[in-house]
């Protein structure tokens, strides 16, 4: 009798224990990744063709009467290295990591190149170097550390990567840095006996993350990014100069050239944007320019002079701009992603891209990450099949997304 009063007592515990197990696991899903042996990096798929196929059908991608989901599977890169990248570790020894996360994107030339990082956070950050012509993977560009790397971004007219990065310590900023085209474009992964060569890194003051970049017009705009969808942070843009690099001032004097924006209380029309009846922009009430004021005043010493920014709603995650539109991905976890469309002809320091003035939204698989735009084309990044997500009940894509812009946004 005592025993048959006692299994119900034994169950519930091993009830108990599998779900702290399982819970366990939901919140720390393959620490360090499976073992493998294997030398190298995976170019295969993780998923099928079909797979991908029946993803893009159900969020209604190539739905359209000239786009296909057959066309866009075609047109679309598999990830490489989802199943096992070759890095470096700490000291610098090859090695081959499990857990590689991809984040960043963008058309380099004749490559397309793809960042990501070890989720494990045992193993240096990568970029794969993907051949435009072949789709084939060209190579792994190891990073030093292991940055989140969420945003790349291509300077065609001065041969500059730029990627995103943090500078640690009390002061913690966020941090864009340049690396030459002749180091990343020749580096080989399987001689590597150190990272690829950093030209110059950037502290930007001005913002307490980075998540993603995009070269437009001669500028670099940089994005912060906050978990919190309908939080209020910025996209601040800095002129590339004739030399590649970005514009630095003093602090007082970039502190006095907002001061004096904002006491004009209206700047001169570029051609695009929307104008009073004198053909001026008002930007006396801009909270950009306050919230630059602010973060300029508690620096010191040369830091990079922003010349026009944007706010932008939380868990933004990549940009591209084409004639009078902005492009924002959007997500945040396993809930659907986000492409929102808004209009980009506010004027300067008074752009207003948050999600309530969308111009469009389009609904998209989870964790959709950065975006790029690039003869006509939009490359979509997810993260979604990375060994440290596989675990979630969501749709996964293992593949850059290439569509048509016009099929997205209509003619």
């Amino acid at each position: 009798m005592r025993a048959r009063r006692t299994w119900p007592k034994v169950l519930c515990a091993l009830f108990v224990a599998a779900c702290c197990f399982f819970a366990y696991g939901m919140a720390h899903p393959l620490p360090t990744g499976p073992t493998s042996s294997a030398d190298g990096t995976n170019a295969d798929a993780v998923f099928s063709e079909e797979d991908f196929r029946t993803v893009l059908r159900n969020y209604g991608v190539g739905a359209s009467g000239t786009a296909s989901a057959a066309k866009i599977a075609r047109e679309s890169y598999v990830i490489p290295g989802l199943k096992i990248t070759r890095t470096l570790d700490a000291d610098n020894n090859l090695c081959s990591c499990t857990t590689m996360t991809p984040q960043g994107v963008c058309v380099a030339g004749k490559y397309l190149l793809v960042s990501a990082y070890c989720r494990a956070h045992a193993h240096n950050s990568v970029i794969y170097r993907i051949s435009r012509k072949t789709r084939r993977l060209d190579g792994v560009i190891v990073l030093s550390g292991k940055p989140h790397v969420g945003g790349l971004a291509y300077d065609a007219r001065h041969h500059r990567l730029w990627i995103c990065g943090y500078q640690e310590g009390k002061n913690g900023c966020a941090t864009v840095s340049s690396i030459e085209l002749s180091a990343w474009e020749k580096y080989d992964d399987s001689r590597a006996k150190a990272p690829c060569r950093i030209e110059r890194t950037y502290p930007v003051r001005t913002l307490n993350h980075a998540s993603f970049l995009t070269v437009y017009s001669g500028r670099l705009y940089v994005g912060d990014f906050t978990g919190a969808r309908k939080s209020r942070t910025t996209i601040q843009a800095f002129d590339i100069e004739s030399d590649g690099g970005l514009r630095e001032a003093d602090k007082d004097e970039v502190l006095g050239e907002i001061q004096r924006i904002r006491n004009d209380g209206a700047l001169e029309a570029e051609q695009g944007w929307d104008v009073d009846e004198l053909g001026m922009i008002n930007v006396r009430k801009s909270r950009v320019l306050k919230h630059l004021a602010k973060r300029v005043a508690k620096t010191s010493g040369d830091i990079l002079d922003p010349v026009d920014g944007a706010l932008i709603n939380g868990q933004v995650q990549g940009m591209g701009i084409v004639g009078d539109l902005c492009l924002l991905s959007q997500s945040w976890g396993s809930r659907d992603s986000r492409l929102r469309v808004m209009w980009w002809g506010g004027g300067a320091w008074s752009h207003d891209l948050r999600n309530d003035q969308s111009w469009a939204t389009f609904v998209l698989p989870p964790m959709l990450e950065e975006m790029d735009l690039y003869g006509g084309k939009l490359y979509l990044c997810f993260e979604s099949a990375a060994a440290g997500y596989r675990w979630e009940p969501v749709a996964k894509v293992d593949r850059i997304v290439v569509c048509d812009v016009h099929d997205v946004l209509g003619s």
